[in-house]
């Protein structure tokens, strides 16, 4: 098992910046940190890693992805706070499914769809609720993400498997 470090299913290529994005509202202040660099060209999955459904749904991702496309770190791991301050989101209170790729990110339901429609198997259909305006798409969102804990229960350590 990992614990809140990050994981990856094919091996380290190549390093890559991730380019900051000014648009984002939620600002933290920025620690001595002048450049994240991901060890990765493949696209990078932030989770909620003491969620058990955020880490049931990592499961799956990672028993879905034959081809090893996604890195993965949790929100609560140091990679995945670096990768939030080096975005100039709030790296304290940030708590939402996150996925970046080809230096961009996308958050709530838009960062799930996408990574579905890179996965094997009949779960890549669902990709065609992207045609539903993403605020329509994140109403439900929001509503199972405020209720992850009391629904589905939390957990001490992020774990994900081998």
């Amino acid at each position: 098992m990992l614990f809140c470090v990050g994981y990856s299913l094919s091996n380290i290529s190549s390093i890559s910046s991730i380019s900051s994005i000014s648009s984002i509202s939620s600002i933290s202040s920025l620690s001595s940190i002048s450049s994240i660099k991901l060890m990765t060209n493949s696209p990078l999955i932030l989770y909620d890693g003491i969620c058990n459904l955020c880490n049931h749904s990592i499961r799956f991702v990672i028993k879905n992805d034959k081809k090893g496309i996604f890195k993965f770190a949790s929100l609560q791991s140091e990679k995945g706070k670096n990768v939030l301050i080096e975005h100039r989101l709030n790296e304290k209170n940030f708590t939402s499914f996150i996925l970046i790729e080809n230096g961009k990110l996308f958050f709530r339901s838009t960062a799930a769809l996408k990574v579905v429609k890179k996965l094997n198997g009949p779960i890549r259909l669902l990709y065609i609720f992207i045609l539903i305006p993403a605020f329509m798409r994140n109403i439900i969102y929001d509503v199972i993400a405020k209720n992850r804990y009391k629904w589905f229960g939390k957990t001490e350590n992020c774990e994900i498997p081998n």
